[in-house]
């Protein structure tokens, strides 16, 4: 059986309800951490408010602008199979046009 690599890193933070945040292997901004639930490597719908909680309750001490994300399914780029949720801390200017935010997933279809 394969190990885990999010269940093998030493959290950054622990946070209520058995959730821990970790650093995201490769960051897209500073500060990019995965907020992921260490009771379980299964996750359903019904998971996914309290996991949104945590990674939200954790992005509001970033006291700044950040987006929230899901890769839910191999289709979606989720490489590793265990709940989590990405934290992205943005800052003005770090792309040129921000306009969108995770709509621009998928390249040149985020605008309107």
């Amino acid at each position: 059986m394969v190990e885990c690599p999010f269940c093998t890193r030493k959290p950054l933070a622990v946070l209520g309800g058995g959730y821990v945040v970790i650093q995201d292997m490769y960051p897209v901004t500073t500060g990019h951490v995965l907020v992921v639930d260490q009771r379980t490597h299964s996750m359903t719908a019904a998971d996914i408010g309290p996991l949104l909680n945590a990674a939200g309750d954790y992005a509001a001490t970033l006291g700044g602008a950040f987006n929230i994300g899901i890769n839910w399914g191999v289709a979606a780029g989720q490489t590793i199979a265990h709940p989590h949720v990405h934290v992205i801390p943005r800052v003005a200017g770090d792309c040129e046009d921000p306009t969108g935010g995770v709509r621009n997933v998928i390249a040149g279809r985020g605008k309107y």
